[in-house]
Protein backbone atom coordinates (compact mmCIF):
# COMPACT_ATOMS: atom_id res chain seq x y z
CA UNK A 1 0.00 0.00 0.00
CA UNK A 2 2.58 2.48 1.04
CA UNK A 3 4.77 1.90 -2.27
CA UNK A 4 1.35 2.36 -4.22
CA UNK A 5 1.71 5.79 -2.63
CA UNK A 6 5.44 6.22 -3.62
CA UNK A 7 6.68 5.99 0.08
CA UNK A 8 10.74 5.30 0.07
CA UNK A 9 11.25 2.06 1.25
CA UNK A 10 13.30 2.54 3.65
CA UNK A 11 11.13 4.70 5.77
CA UNK A 12 8.09 2.34 5.70
CA UNK A 13 9.22 0.80 8.92
CA UNK A 14 9.78 3.41 11.06
CA UNK A 15 6.53 4.93 9.69
CA UNK A 16 4.14 1.61 10.43
CA UNK A 17 5.68 1.75 14.27
CA UNK A 18 4.49 5.46 14.63
CA UNK A 19 1.30 5.20 13.30
CA UNK A 20 1.13 1.44 15.72
CA UNK A 21 0.93 2.78 19.09
CA UNK A 22 -0.12 0.13 20.79
CA UNK A 23 2.42 -1.97 19.32
CA UNK A 24 -0.22 -4.70 18.42
CA UNK A 25 1.77 -5.27 15.07
CA UNK A 26 -1.81 -4.25 13.30
CA UNK A 27 -2.51 -0.42 12.19
CA UNK A 28 -6.22 0.29 12.98
CA UNK A 29 -8.37 3.39 11.34
CA UNK A 30 -8.48 4.20 15.11
CA UNK A 31 -4.93 4.73 15.12
CA UNK A 32 -4.73 6.96 12.04
CA UNK A 33 -7.81 9.07 12.23
CA UNK A 34 -10.13 8.26 15.88
CA UNK A 35 -12.82 11.05 14.25
CA UNK A 36 -12.90 9.13 11.01
CA UNK A 37 -12.86 6.11 13.07
CA UNK A 38 -16.20 6.68 14.82
CA UNK A 39 -18.11 8.22 11.52
CA UNK A 40 -17.06 5.14 9.84
CA UNK A 41 -18.45 2.72 12.74
CA UNK A 42 -21.09 4.66 12.89
CA UNK A 43 -21.68 5.03 9.17
CA UNK A 44 -21.84 0.93 9.02
CA UNK A 45 -24.27 0.70 12.08
CA UNK A 46 -26.82 2.68 10.74
CA UNK A 47 -26.25 1.24 6.82
CA UNK A 48 -26.88 -2.23 8.84
CA UNK A 49 -30.06 -1.28 10.36
CA UNK A 50 -31.28 0.68 7.62
CA UNK A 51 -30.55 -1.69 4.64
CA UNK A 52 -31.32 -5.21 3.52
CA UNK A 53 -28.42 -5.95 1.32
CA UNK A 54 -26.20 -4.21 -1.07
CA UNK A 55 -28.64 -4.52 -3.72
CA UNK A 56 -31.35 -2.83 -1.33
CA UNK A 57 -28.85 0.32 -0.50
CA UNK A 58 -27.81 0.62 -3.85
CA UNK A 59 -31.82 1.24 -5.12
CA UNK A 60 -32.93 2.77 -2.14
CA UNK A 61 -29.80 6.06 -2.53
CA UNK A 62 -29.63 5.98 -6.66
CA UNK A 63 -33.38 6.98 -6.61
CA UNK A 64 -35.70 9.95 -5.42
CA UNK A 65 -38.46 8.69 -2.97
CA UNK A 66 -40.55 8.05 -5.84
CA UNK A 67 -38.16 5.49 -7.72
CA UNK A 68 -38.66 7.50 -10.82
CA UNK A 69 -35.36 8.85 -11.11
CA UNK A 70 -33.26 5.33 -10.55
CA UNK A 71 -30.30 4.94 -12.99
CA UNK A 72 -29.98 2.29 -15.02
CA UNK A 73 -26.22 1.60 -14.27
CA UNK A 74 -26.68 0.50 -10.76
CA UNK A 75 -24.61 3.08 -9.33
CA UNK A 76 -24.87 5.69 -6.93
CA UNK A 77 -23.80 9.53 -7.67
CA UNK A 78 -22.34 12.09 -5.15
CA UNK A 79 -25.71 13.90 -5.18
CA UNK A 80 -28.18 10.93 -5.03
CA UNK A 81 -26.18 9.48 -1.99
CA UNK A 82 -26.18 13.36 -0.16
CA UNK A 83 -29.16 13.65 -0.50
CA UNK A 84 -30.68 9.32 0.41
CA UNK A 85 -28.72 9.63 3.45
CA UNK A 86 -30.60 12.75 4.51
CA UNK A 87 -33.81 11.01 3.30
CA UNK A 88 -33.50 8.24 5.52
CA UNK A 89 -32.36 10.30 8.47
CA UNK A 90 -28.85 9.92 8.55
CA UNK A 91 -27.67 12.52 11.38
CA UNK A 92 -24.28 12.76 11.86
CA UNK A 93 -23.31 14.64 8.89
CA UNK A 94 -20.37 14.72 6.77
CA UNK A 95 -21.84 12.68 3.62
CA UNK A 96 -19.24 13.98 1.03
CA UNK A 97 -16.26 12.13 3.43
CA UNK A 98 -18.88 8.95 3.39
CA UNK A 99 -18.87 9.57 -0.17
CA UNK A 100 -15.24 9.82 -0.86
CA UNK A 101 -14.11 7.14 0.82
CA UNK A 102 -16.77 4.14 -0.60
CA UNK A 103 -15.52 5.98 -4.40
CA UNK A 104 -12.90 3.57 -4.74
CA UNK A 105 -12.90 3.88 -8.85
CA UNK A 106 -12.46 7.68 -8.28
CA UNK A 107 -15.17 8.29 -11.07
CA UNK A 108 -17.84 9.73 -8.90
CA UNK A 109 -19.98 7.14 -8.61
CA UNK A 110 -20.24 4.20 -5.99
CA UNK A 111 -20.96 0.74 -7.37
CA UNK A 112 -21.67 -2.72 -5.72
CA UNK A 113 -18.12 -3.96 -5.38
CA UNK A 114 -17.80 -0.64 -2.85
CA UNK A 115 -20.32 -1.63 -0.80
CA UNK A 116 -19.10 -5.43 -0.33
CA UNK A 117 -18.73 -4.51 3.62
CA UNK A 118 -22.06 -4.11 3.75
CA UNK A 119 -23.32 -8.02 3.30
CA UNK A 120 -20.19 -9.22 4.98
CA UNK A 121 -21.65 -7.03 8.29
CA UNK A 122 -24.91 -8.24 7.47
CA UNK A 123 -23.98 -12.14 6.76
CA UNK A 124 -21.85 -11.73 10.21
CA UNK A 125 -24.90 -10.40 12.07
CA UNK A 126 -27.02 -13.22 10.75
CA UNK A 127 -24.49 -15.89 11.98
CA UNK A 128 -24.23 -14.21 15.20
CA UNK A 129 -27.93 -14.43 15.99
CA UNK A 130 -28.24 -17.77 14.57
CA UNK A 131 -25.64 -19.01 16.98
CA UNK A 132 -27.38 -17.00 19.87
CA UNK A 133 -30.83 -18.65 18.61
CA UNK A 134 -29.37 -22.17 18.90
CA UNK A 135 -27.68 -21.72 21.76
CA UNK A 136 -31.17 -20.51 23.46
CA UNK A 137 -32.69 -23.33 22.04
CA UNK A 138 -30.15 -25.94 23.37
CA UNK A 139 -29.41 -24.31 26.71
CA UNK A 140 -26.22 -24.74 26.50
CA UNK A 141 -24.36 -24.38 29.66
CA UNK A 142 -22.00 -21.10 30.05
CA UNK A 143 -22.21 -17.67 32.49
CA UNK A 144 -25.90 -16.25 32.73
CA UNK A 145 -27.04 -13.32 31.67
CA UNK A 146 -28.09 -12.21 35.13
CA UNK A 147 -24.11 -14.00 36.42
CA UNK A 148 -22.54 -11.34 33.74
CA UNK A 149 -24.70 -8.54 34.70
CA UNK A 150 -23.72 -8.65 38.39
CA UNK A 151 -19.67 -9.15 36.95
CA UNK A 152 -20.43 -5.89 34.86
CA UNK A 153 -22.17 -3.96 37.99
CA UNK A 154 -19.03 -5.29 40.00
CA UNK A 155 -16.81 -3.47 37.55
CA UNK A 156 -18.64 -0.53 37.30
CA UNK A 157 -18.21 0.24 40.92
CA UNK A 158 -14.13 -0.67 40.64
CA UNK A 159 -14.22 1.96 37.73
CA UNK A 160 -15.49 4.52 39.68
CA UNK A 161 -13.75 4.04 42.87
CA UNK A 162 -10.24 3.78 41.10
CA UNK A 163 -10.43 5.84 38.39
CA UNK A 164 -13.68 7.95 38.56
CA UNK A 165 -13.22 9.50 42.14
CA UNK A 166 -16.68 8.32 42.84
CA UNK A 167 -18.18 9.54 39.02
CA UNK A 168 -18.49 6.92 36.47
CA UNK A 169 -18.15 9.71 33.41
CA UNK A 170 -14.84 10.62 34.75
CA UNK A 171 -13.73 7.13 35.30
CA UNK A 172 -14.48 6.89 31.34
CA UNK A 173 -12.59 9.46 30.45
CA UNK A 174 -9.74 8.73 32.53
CA UNK A 175 -9.69 4.94 31.87
CA UNK A 176 -11.33 4.04 28.35
CA UNK A 177 -11.57 6.75 26.41
CA UNK A 178 -11.05 10.66 25.53
CA UNK A 179 -14.38 10.59 23.33
CA UNK A 180 -17.77 9.56 24.19
CA UNK A 181 -17.48 6.64 21.84
CA UNK A 182 -15.17 3.27 22.95
CA UNK A 183 -14.29 1.00 20.05
CA UNK A 184 -13.94 -2.41 21.43
CA UNK A 185 -10.78 -3.24 21.13
CA UNK A 186 -9.25 -0.52 23.04
CA UNK A 187 -11.93 -1.84 26.00
CA UNK A 188 -10.16 -4.93 25.52
CA UNK A 189 -6.51 -3.18 26.07
CA UNK A 190 -7.79 -1.22 28.89
CA UNK A 191 -9.35 -4.30 30.62
CA UNK A 192 -6.06 -6.33 30.58
CA UNK A 193 -4.42 -2.80 32.16
CA UNK A 194 -6.89 -2.69 34.65
CA UNK A 195 -6.59 -6.42 35.30
CA UNK A 196 -9.87 -7.57 33.98
CA UNK A 197 -8.38 -9.43 31.25
CA UNK A 198 -10.22 -12.75 31.81
CA UNK A 199 -13.43 -11.09 31.64
CA UNK A 200 -13.10 -8.75 29.39
CA UNK A 201 -14.78 -10.18 26.78
CA UNK A 202 -18.17 -11.23 29.01
CA UNK A 203 -17.94 -7.50 30.02
CA UNK A 204 -17.99 -6.26 26.90
CA UNK A 205 -21.09 -8.52 26.32
CA UNK A 206 -23.00 -6.40 28.95
CA UNK A 207 -21.67 -3.04 27.52
CA UNK A 208 -22.22 -2.83 24.08
CA UNK A 209 -25.80 -3.51 24.10
CA UNK A 210 -26.68 -3.04 20.45
CA UNK A 211 -23.17 -5.23 19.21
CA UNK A 212 -22.18 -2.47 17.21
CA UNK A 213 -18.31 -3.18 18.05
CA UNK A 214 -18.90 0.28 19.79
CA UNK A 215 -19.89 1.28 23.28
CA UNK A 216 -20.97 4.57 23.83
CA UNK A 217 -21.05 6.91 27.46
CA UNK A 218 -24.74 6.25 27.66
CA UNK A 219 -24.79 2.31 28.06
CA UNK A 220 -22.30 2.47 30.97
CA UNK A 221 -24.35 5.21 32.96
CA UNK A 222 -27.30 6.13 30.97
CA UNK A 223 -28.72 8.81 33.61
CA UNK A 224 -25.47 10.67 33.77
CA UNK A 225 -25.34 10.52 30.07
CA UNK A 226 -28.66 12.13 29.51
CA UNK A 227 -27.86 15.05 31.87
CA UNK A 228 -24.97 15.22 30.02
CA UNK A 229 -26.75 15.82 27.00
CA UNK A 230 -29.10 18.20 28.70
CA UNK A 231 -25.92 20.75 29.20
CA UNK A 232 -24.72 19.91 25.44
CA UNK A 233 -28.15 20.90 23.93
CA UNK A 234 -28.28 24.41 26.29
CA UNK A 235 -24.55 24.87 25.01
CA UNK A 236 -25.52 23.98 21.57
CA UNK A 237 -28.80 26.49 21.21
CA UNK A 238 -26.78 29.41 22.66
CA UNK A 239 -23.31 29.22 21.35
CA UNK A 240 -21.88 28.32 17.55
CA UNK A 241 -18.81 26.72 19.98
CA UNK A 242 -17.46 24.75 23.18
CA UNK A 243 -14.79 27.74 23.56
CA UNK A 244 -17.48 30.58 22.91
CA UNK A 245 -19.45 28.52 25.89
CA UNK A 246 -16.62 28.93 28.61
CA UNK A 247 -16.52 32.39 28.15
CA UNK A 248 -20.09 32.19 28.81
CA UNK A 249 -19.80 30.26 31.94
CA UNK A 250 -15.81 32.08 32.77
CA UNK A 251 -17.55 35.16 34.26
CA UNK A 252 -14.77 36.74 36.05
CA UNK A 253 -12.07 35.62 33.24
CA UNK A 254 -9.71 33.50 35.46
CA UNK A 255 -9.76 30.35 32.61
CA UNK A 256 -10.83 28.29 35.52
CA UNK A 257 -14.41 28.08 36.97
CA UNK A 258 -15.30 26.66 40.04
CA UNK A 259 -18.66 24.78 41.54
CA UNK A 260 -20.80 28.05 42.66
CA UNK A 261 -19.84 29.55 39.66
CA UNK A 262 -20.69 26.94 37.66
CA UNK A 263 -23.54 26.66 39.26
CA UNK A 264 -24.71 30.11 38.89
CA UNK A 265 -23.97 29.82 35.19
CA UNK A 266 -26.35 26.96 34.80
CA UNK A 267 -29.32 28.70 36.55
CA UNK A 268 -28.47 31.66 33.43
CA UNK A 269 -28.66 28.74 31.01
CA UNK A 270 -31.81 27.42 32.46
CA UNK A 271 -30.30 23.78 32.78
CA UNK A 272 -33.68 21.79 33.10
CA UNK A 273 -31.94 19.71 36.13
CA UNK A 274 -30.53 22.43 38.25
CA UNK A 275 -30.75 19.92 40.86
CA UNK A 276 -27.72 17.68 39.30
CA UNK A 277 -25.59 20.81 38.82
CA UNK A 278 -23.12 18.90 41.32
CA UNK A 279 -22.94 15.58 39.70
CA UNK A 280 -22.48 17.35 36.04
CA UNK A 281 -19.52 19.42 37.54
CA UNK A 282 -18.48 16.25 38.62
CA UNK A 283 -18.58 14.49 35.18
CA UNK A 284 -17.09 17.46 33.59
CA UNK A 285 -13.96 17.98 36.53
CA UNK A 286 -11.82 15.35 34.55
CA UNK A 287 -8.61 15.74 37.15
CA UNK A 288 -10.86 15.99 40.29
CA UNK A 289 -9.32 19.31 41.47
CA UNK A 290 -12.62 21.34 41.81
CA UNK A 291 -12.24 23.37 39.15
CA UNK A 292 -13.26 23.00 35.52
CA UNK A 293 -10.64 24.49 32.58
CA UNK A 294 -11.39 24.60 28.99
CA UNK A 295 -9.92 21.54 28.10
CA UNK A 296 -12.23 19.63 30.55
CA UNK A 297 -14.97 20.34 28.56
CA UNK A 298 -13.39 20.25 24.99
CA UNK A 299 -14.56 16.53 24.39
CA UNK A 300 -18.25 17.55 24.13
CA UNK A 301 -17.54 19.90 20.46
CA UNK A 302 -17.79 16.77 18.33
CA UNK A 303 -20.20 14.46 20.77
CA UNK A 304 -23.63 13.99 19.55
CA UNK A 305 -25.84 12.67 21.85
CA UNK A 306 -28.29 9.95 20.98
CA UNK A 307 -31.76 11.37 20.46
CA UNK A 308 -33.33 9.49 23.37
CA UNK A 309 -30.84 10.91 25.68
CA UNK A 310 -33.40 14.69 25.35
CA UNK A 311 -35.99 13.04 23.96
CA UNK A 312 -39.23 13.50 26.30
CA UNK A 313 -41.52 10.18 27.08
CA UNK A 314 -44.54 10.31 24.43
CA UNK A 315 -46.94 7.64 25.16
CA UNK A 316 -49.21 8.55 22.40
CA UNK A 317 -46.07 7.82 19.92
CA UNK A 318 -45.88 4.22 22.42
CA UNK A 319 -49.62 3.60 21.94
CA UNK A 320 -49.07 4.01 17.98
CA UNK A 321 -46.20 1.53 17.73
CA UNK A 322 -47.95 -0.88 20.55
CA UNK A 323 -51.09 -0.41 17.86
CA UNK A 324 -49.18 -1.11 15.19
CA UNK A 325 -47.36 -4.59 16.73
CA UNK A 326 -50.95 -5.30 17.73
CA UNK A 327 -51.87 -5.25 13.71
CA UNK A 328 -49.24 -6.89 12.13
CA UNK A 329 -48.59 -10.04 15.19
CA UNK A 330 -52.19 -10.49 16.95
CA UNK A 331 -50.23 -10.46 20.42
CA UNK A 332 -47.50 -8.51 22.65
CA UNK A 333 -46.02 -11.52 23.28
CA UNK A 334 -46.13 -13.21 19.45
CA UNK A 335 -43.94 -9.43 18.82
CA UNK A 336 -41.66 -10.08 21.80
CA UNK A 337 -40.43 -13.13 20.02
CA UNK A 338 -40.77 -12.74 16.62
CA UNK A 339 -39.40 -8.83 16.07
CA UNK A 340 -37.99 -7.21 19.19
CA UNK A 341 -36.34 -10.24 21.22
CA UNK A 342 -35.37 -12.30 18.46
CA UNK A 343 -31.93 -13.43 19.92
CA UNK A 344 -33.86 -14.61 22.85
CA UNK A 345 -31.68 -11.90 25.41
CA UNK A 346 -35.38 -11.21 27.29
CA UNK A 347 -34.21 -7.27 26.32
CA UNK A 348 -34.82 -4.97 23.05
CA UNK A 349 -31.70 -2.36 22.42
CA UNK A 350 -32.68 1.08 20.91
CA UNK A 351 -31.00 -0.22 17.47
CA UNK A 352 -33.03 -3.49 17.65
CA UNK A 353 -36.26 -1.09 18.32
CA UNK A 354 -35.44 0.98 15.32
CA UNK A 355 -35.08 -2.21 13.14
CA UNK A 356 -38.63 -3.15 14.62
CA UNK A 357 -40.27 0.11 13.77
CA UNK A 358 -38.66 0.00 10.06
CA UNK A 359 -40.71 -3.57 9.98
CA UNK A 360 -44.12 -2.74 11.27
CA UNK A 361 -43.82 1.16 9.57
CA UNK A 362 -43.72 3.10 12.18
CA UNK A 363 -41.97 6.40 11.23
CA UNK A 364 -43.80 8.40 14.27
CA UNK A 365 -42.02 10.13 17.70
CA UNK A 366 -39.35 6.85 17.67
CA UNK A 367 -37.30 8.59 20.60
CA UNK A 368 -40.51 9.53 22.32
CA UNK A 369 -42.16 6.36 22.07
CA UNK A 370 -38.68 4.20 23.03
CA UNK A 371 -38.48 7.14 26.31
CA UNK A 372 -42.11 6.21 27.23
CA UNK A 373 -41.07 2.22 27.02
CA UNK A 374 -37.69 2.64 28.58
CA UNK A 375 -39.39 4.34 31.29
CA UNK A 376 -36.10 3.45 33.64
CA UNK A 377 -33.62 4.69 31.29
CA UNK A 378 -31.65 1.50 31.58
CA UNK A 379 -30.56 1.59 27.82
CA UNK A 380 -32.71 -1.61 27.26
CA UNK A 381 -36.57 -2.33 27.44
CA UNK A 382 -37.72 -5.93 28.20
CA UNK A 383 -41.64 -7.54 28.00
CA UNK A 384 -42.75 -6.06 30.99
CA UNK A 385 -42.20 -2.95 29.68
CA UNK A 386 -44.06 -3.42 27.00
CA UNK A 387 -46.84 -5.56 27.77
CA UNK A 388 -47.38 -5.80 31.70
CA UNK A 389 -50.21 -8.44 31.38
CA UNK A 390 -48.66 -10.69 28.74
CA UNK A 391 -45.35 -10.53 31.30
CA UNK A 392 -47.38 -11.62 34.12
CA UNK A 393 -49.54 -14.51 31.75
CA UNK A 394 -46.05 -15.69 30.54
CA UNK A 395 -44.58 -15.75 34.43
CA UNK A 396 -47.17 -17.48 35.66
CA UNK A 397 -47.13 -20.26 33.07
CA UNK A 398 -43.31 -20.81 33.40
CA UNK A 399 -43.90 -20.83 37.70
Amino acid sequence: GMRQLNSPASEIPQLFCDIDVDRSEEITLDELDKDASVLWHKFRAWSVQTFYGVDDMILTLASDESHASFTQTFEISREHFRNGLQRLDWKEGDEDVLFDALNFDGDGFIKSHCLRWLGIELKRIRKKRMAKENAAKKKMPGVSWEALERQFVDFKEHLRKRYGNGNLVRAWRVALSETMILPKTRFLKACVGMGYAQKAKELWKVLDKDESGFASIDELDPKSAKVLAHFKNSLDQRFSSIALAFDFLDVDGTRKIRRNQFEAALRRLEFPFPERASELFECLDLNGNHVLEEDDIQFLEKWRPAPILTAEKNPKAREEFRELLLQRYGRPVKAWRHLLDRDGSNRCNWHEFLAACKVIGFKGDLAGAWRALDDDLSGYITLKELDKEGYRTLWDFRT
